[in-house]
C-alpha cells in the first residue's frame, strides 16, 4: 500500500517514463530471448528443406552413374553439388562394391572395401551432430537400393549469424530504452497549455501554411521547444522554397544528363572492344541457354502429373517424359524413335494431323480428346501442343502436354448431381456467406418469397426483411455462430408484403480445417399445415360445445336452464363478449321476447326485451332457418 502511494505521489512526468521503461524492457527481453530463437529455428529450416531437395534430385542424378560405375560422371555431379557452398562433403556408400566415396571440396578419397549391410527400407533422413547438418536420400535405380547419399551442411555460418542479430538486436534493445526516456519526458509535456498551442501551430503547417511562429512565453522546457518549433517552421519554409527551386531546374539537369547520355552511347557504338565483349556475353547466355535446356529436360523428367512428350514433324515421338509412363503404361524405351502420336489417341489419323495443322497456323492448341492406354483403357484428357522452331524460325516439332482429367470429369458430374437434387427439392435451400449475402438459393426457396433466384442472389439477406424482423434475424445468426445451428418456427415476409408460416433448419458450413464459410439454412412452407390445425383445433371446440349442450339437454328438463347454459358455452366457443336468445312469444306470434342474455347493460334488457316483426334481420333468421 505505501508502495502504490509513494508511486501515485511521484509527478506524472515521472509515472509515465517508469510505465513507458517497463514496457520497454520487457519488449526488449522477448525480442531478445525469441527473435534469435526463431532465426536460428528458421534457417534450420530452411537448410534443411534445401538439403532434402539436394539430395533428393543429387540421388536421383546419380543413379544411373553409380549403376554403371561411372566415376568420370559421378564426380562431375559430385562437382556440380559443390556449387552450393554450404555443402561441407558428399558421402556415398555403395552396395554393389561393398565401399565408400567420401568427397570434399577439390578432394576425393576412396576407401578400402568394407561390408556393408542392405537395408530393408531406406527413406530420406535429416539430424545435426556437431555444428553439422547430415541429409541421407536412398540411390535407387527402379526398385533396387544402389546405395545411400549423404550430403554434409556446416552450420557455422548460421550460428555466426545469429549471435551477430543477437549482438544486433541487443544494442537494438538499449537504443530503443534509451529513446524511451526521451519520449516518455517529451510525452509528459503534451499536458500543458502550451504544448495543444503548438499542436495547433504545426496543424496549420500541414495545411501548407509555412513559417508559422509560436510566442515564447517561458524560458522553461516548453520554452525551449517552442524555440525549436519555430527554428523548425523557419527551416521548413526554407526547404519548401529551395525545394520548389529545385524543381525549377530540375528539367534542365534531366535534359543535360540526357544528353550526356546520348554522347556515352555513342561513343560505346564506335567502341570495338565493347562489341567484342558484347559477343562475348551472346556466347555466355547460349551457353546458359543450353545448361537452361538441359535442366528443363530434368524438370520434364521429375513431373508426375501430366505427361509430355515432343514429336517432330511427321508425329513420330522424339521424348517421352517419366509421367507418361504412367499414365500410359508404356516404357521409353518402348516409344521414343518406335511410336507415333496418333497410336495414343482413339481417333483417326486425320484427327491428330487436323489439331497439327491448326497448331501450326495459330501457335496453340488446347482441348479435351480421349486417349487409350496400352491396357486399352480410354480416358478423357486436356491435350495441349505448342510448335517447337529452329534458330531460322523453322518448323522442327511439337510439344504435347496432357492432363488426364478422368477423376475431374468423375467430380463434375457428382456436382452436376448434387445441384440437380438441390435444385428440385421441394423445400428451400439457402446459402449465405460470413458477410451476410446471398450466394446460392434454389427455385423452391426463392419462390416461397416471391423472388425469382437470380433476384436474391448477390443481395443481403436483410434486404428481404422489413425493418422490425432484424433483431430477430441478427439473434438466430448468432445462435447459429456460437452453438452451430439453429431451427425453429416462424412467419416469414413476402414480396407482396404478405407472410407464411416457415419451419427453419439453418446450420454453420465450415472447411476440413473447422474455420467458419457460411450459413446453409433449410426452409419448408407449413402454412397449409397451420391452417389444418387452426381448423381442426375449431372443430375440436365446437364438438366440446356441442358435447356440453347435449350433456345439458340429457341431465335437465328445464328449457330456461338449457337456454342459458348454451349461450355461455357459444360464447366462450365464439369468444364473444356479449349475447341474448329470443324466442317467438307463444301468445303473439309477431313478436319474439327475450329469454336468456350475457354481458348486456340493463337498458338495453329493459328497451329490447320485445323484438316485433319489423326487426328485418331476425325474422329472417327464423323464416329461412339460416344464421343471418
Amino acid at each position: 500500500m505505501n508502495i502504490r502511494k509513494l508511486f501515485f505521489d511521484r509527478p506524472i512526468r515521472t509515472k509515465i517514463s517508469a510505465a513507458i521503461l517497463l514496457v520497454l524492457l520487457a519488449m526488449s527481453v522477448f525480442s531478445l530471448l525469441f527473435f534469435p530463437a526463431h532465426q536460428r529455428k528458421l534457417a534450420l529450416e530452411g537448410m534443411e528443406t534445401k538439403g532434402k531437395s539436394l539430395a533428393r534430385v543429387l540421388s536421383y542424378n546419380l543413379s544411373p552413374a553409380l549403376d554403371f560405375d561411372d566415376r568420370q560422371l559421378i564426380e562431375e555431379m559430385v562437382e556440380g553439388a559443390f556449387l552450393d557452398k554450404d555443402i561441407s562433403f558428399v558421402k556415398i556408400l555403395r552396395y554393389q562394391y561393398n565401399d565408400t566415396l567420401f568427397f570434399q571440396p577439390k578432394n576425393l578419397v576412396h576407401s578400402k572395401h568394407e561390408l556393408i549391410p542392405m537395408p530393408a527400407g531406406i527413406a530420406a533422413e535429416v539430424f545435426i551432430d556437431e555444428g553439422q547438418l547430415y541429409v541421407t536420400s536412398p540411390i535407387k535405380a527402379g526398385h533396387r537400393i544402389l546405395g545411400v547419399l549423404m550430403l554434409g551442411f556446416d552450420l557455422k555460418d548460421i550460428e555466426m549469424e545469429m549471435a551477430q542479430r543477437r549482438r544486433l538486436i541487443f544494442g537494438l534493445n538499449f537504443l530503443i530504452l534509451i529513446l524511451g526516456i526521451v519520449v516518455a519526458n517529451y510525452l509528459t509535456g503534451l499536458l500543458t497549455k502550451p504544448i495543444r498551442r503548438l499542436s495547433g501551430a504545426a496543424l496549420q503547417i500541414s495545411k501548407g501554411e509555412w513559417g508559422i511562429q509560436v510566442p515564447v512565453e517561458h524560458s522553461d522546457e516548453i520554452g525551449v521547444l517552442a524555440n525549436t518549433f519555430n527554428q523548425m517552421s523557419k527551416s521548413l519554409k526554407e526547404s519548401k522554397e529551395r525545394l520548389g527551386e529545385y524543381n525549377r531546374t530540375l528539367e534542365q539537369r534531366v535534359e543535360q544528363r540526357t544528353a550526356e547520355l546520348r554522347k556515352v552511347n555513342e561513343e560505346l557504338g564506335a567502341n570495338e572492344a565493347t562489341i567484342t565483349r558484347m559477343l562475348e556475353d551472346l556466347n555466355s547466355m547460349n551457353r546458359e541457354l543450353s545448361r537452361t535446356k538441359n535442366q528443363l529436360e530434368n524438370i520434364f523428367k521429375s513431373v508426375v502429373d501430366r505427361a509430355i512428350i515432343t514429336i517432330d514433324t511427321e508425329g513420330r515421338i522424339s521424348f517421352y517424359s517419366k509421367s507418361s509412363e504412367l499414365i500410359f503404361g508404356y516404357e521409353a524405351f518402348e516409344v521414343v524413335d518406335r511410336k507415333w502420336i496418333q497410336e495414343f489417341f482413339t481417333q483417326d489419323d486425320d484427327f491428330v494431323f487436323i489439331l497439327l495443322e491448326h497448331t501450326r497456323e495459330a501457335g496453340i492448341y488446347k482441348g479435351e480428346a480421349e486417349l487409350i492406354r496400352r491396357s486399352k483403357q480410354i480416358f478423357p484428357a486436356i491435350v495441349t501442343i505448342t510448335p517447337l522452331k529452329g534458330k531460322e524460325g523453322t518448323l522442327t516439332g511439337y510439344t504435347i502436354i496432357i492432363d488426364d482429367i478422368t477423376e475431374k470429369k468423375k467430380t463434375e458430374e457428382n456436382i452436376h448431381l448434387l445441384s440437380l437434387a438441390v435444385e428440385s427439392a421441394t423445400d428451400g435451400a439457402v446459402v449465405i456467406d460470413l458477410n451476410g449475402k446471398v450466394v446460392f438459393v434454389n427455385r423452391s426457396h426463392a419462390r416461397m418469397y416471391g423472388y425469382e433466384p437470380y433476384q436474391m442472389i448477390g443481395k443481403f439477406q436483410k434486404d428481404f426483411y422489413p425493418e422490425s424482423y432484424w433483431p430477430l434475424v441478427e439473434q438466430s445468426i448468432q445462435q447459429i455462430y456460437t452453438e452451430g445451428s439453429w431451427s425453429g418456427e416462424r412467419e416469414e415476409p413476402r414480396k407482396d408484403g404478405g407472410t407464411f408460416s416457415a419451419q427453419i433448419s439453418a446450420s454453420l458450413i465450415k472447411d476440413p480445417q473447422g474455420r467458419p464459410m457460411g450459413i446453409l439454412g433449410i426452409c419448408k412452407d407449413i402454412s397449409e399445415k397451420k391452417k389444418m390445425e387452426q381448423e381442426i383445433l375449431q372443430s375440436n371446440r365446437e364438438l366440446f360445445a356441442l358435447n356440453i349442450i347435449a350433456s345439458t339437454v340429457s341431465q335437465s328438463l328445464n328449457l330456461q336452464e338449457i337456454i342459458d347454459q348454451s349461450l355461455k358455452t357459444i360464447l366462450e366457443l365464439t369468444r364473444c363478449p356479449a349475447g341474448w336468445v329470443f324466442l317467438i312469444d307463444r301468445e303473439n306470434k309477431d313478436r319474439m321476447e327475450l329469454s336468456s342474455h350475457q354481458g348486456l347493460s340493463q337498458r338495453f334488457v329493459d328497451e329490447e326485451s320485445k323484438l316485433p316483426q319489423d326487426n328485418f334481420l331476425c325474422w329472417e333468421v327464423v323464416k329461412f332457418k339460416q344464421p343471418g
